[in-house]
């Protein structure tokens, strides 16, 4: 039994050292240490070991329900033994009211609602846990060798990436079992952070953000178009093309929104711009300029004829109108002209990148960022900030205060 929960732990420590990549920067910001000459903790790692932060969230699909998971902020490999750190709330939309606090025996990295809003996916980097949105009851509990990239629009299967060695598979799975349905063999090793995927409403497309290929084998790539129907790559686009990330389908699985480099900078300054691809050729049909620096997030409004973004600003920016420091804007962008309906900025703490995402209709809008980090002694220095936005008027509805483990 020692020896089995042995080869457990190793497998458990090999899977996050693949799958996690610290940001030595953040670390550093946050006041992360090495331990003395003496062989003793620092303070400041003992604050960072305890630190809390908005790990991953997700809106069911009637809009009206949204669970968010908090975890370490960190490397991932000794952290997240707290109770604080494996939270995962579930929230009210409308009201802002917190319905229920799930206290797992293991933080989760993502999580997505799924059979229709009834039931919850929370998946560390080992293991996954299926919850009951009604009950709060777990249902299931299963060992899991894959990092998920997306819930599929049936809500019944993710699409997710597995290593072993070195071969890649994208790989169709039941949420509910873990079991594979199909799986496609891939040079490439995908982006594994935000956005992850995309994929059409008819589950039929997925864009795929690649971070590096095989050796000798698609390094240069750093997008691909997927059809999932047929199992293979329909369209790759390199380096030398400036696409990136992939952002959203339009309803009519025509178009796909991506992110376009308009300039590389040696030191990660990138200027950004918005393109309209045309899925059957991949063709640029259509640029749309950005103030943003950083990641997005961006979604098609309700009726179609907008375009509902959210602009990372991860250092000072200058626009016509103002100058924001790092934070977001929430906007709304006209299809046909390319001009704003309207623009406003969400102020964020610095500690983290803002974990976002937008309700199914594009109508709310959750943001999650900072952190909070607790000493040994009782002093607690909070910067959580977890917000609903109404991304048709562009107010904030609510803030939402996380429940302290009991």
């Amino acid at each position: 039994m020692k020896s089995q929960e042995a080869k457990s732990e190793w497998a458990r420590i090999f899977a996050m050292c693949v799958f996690t990549f610290p940001s030595l920067g953040l670390l550093l910001a946050l006041g992360c240490s090495a331990s003395g000459q003496n062989g003793k903790r620092e303070p400041d790692k003992e604050l960072h070991n305890k630190s809390v932060c908005v790990k991953a969230a997700d809106f069911s699909p009637d809009n009206k329900l949204l669970i968010v998971a908090l975890g370490p902020n960190g490397p991932q490999v000794l952290r997240g033994r707290l109770p604080q750190q494996r939270a995962m709330q579930l929230w009210d939309v409308e009201s802002g009211k917190l319905l229920h606090t799930f206290w797992p025996d293991e933080r989760a990295h993502r999580v997505f609602f799924f059979d229709g809003g009834k039931k919850i996916f929370a998946s560390d980097y080992t293991s996954v846990r299926v919850f009951d949105g009604a009950t709060r009851a777990m249902l299931a509990r299963y060992q899991w060798d894959a990092w998920p990239l997306g819930m599929m629009p049936d809500g019944k299967q993710l699409l997710a990436f597995t290593k072993h060695d070195m071969d890649y598979s994208l790989e169709l799975r039941e949420a509910a079992t873990g079991k594979v349905i199909r799986k496609f063999r891939t040079n490439t090793l995908p982006k594994l952070e935000p956005p992850f995927v995309s994929v059409s409403s008819d589950g039929k497309l997925a864009l795929v953000p690649c971070g590096h290929g095989k050796k000798g084998i698609d390094e240069d790539t750093t997008l691909q178009l997927w059809d999932l129907s047929k199992g293979e790559v329909k369209i790759a686009f390199d380096r030398k093309r400036n696409l990136i990330d992939p952002l959203c389908f339009s309803p009519d699985e025509k178009f796909a929104l991506a992110q376009w480099v308009e300039e590389w900078s040696p030191v990660g300054k990138h200027k950004f711009s918005l393109v309209l691809l045309e899925t059957a050729t991949g063709k640029v049909v259509r640029k749309f300029e950005s103030p943003s620096n950083g990641t997005q997030l961006v979604a098609y409004s309700q009726e179609g004829k907008e375009l509902v973004i959210l602009d990372v600003f991860l250092r000072p920016v200058e626009t016509e109108s103002a100058t924001f420091a790092q934070g977001a804007q929430l906007r709304r962008l006209q299809i046909k002209t390319g001009k704003e309906s309207w623009s406003v900025l969400i102020k964020t703490n610095d500690e983290t990148l803002p974990v976002s995402v937008f309700s199914p209709d594009a109508t709310r809008l959750f943001v999650g960022n900072g952190t909070t980090l607790s000493s040994l002694k009782g002093h607690d220095v909070d910067r959580l900030q977890m917000e609903i936005w109404d991304a048709v008027k562009g107010k904030k509805l609510h803030t939402l205060v996380r429940q302290q483990p009991k």
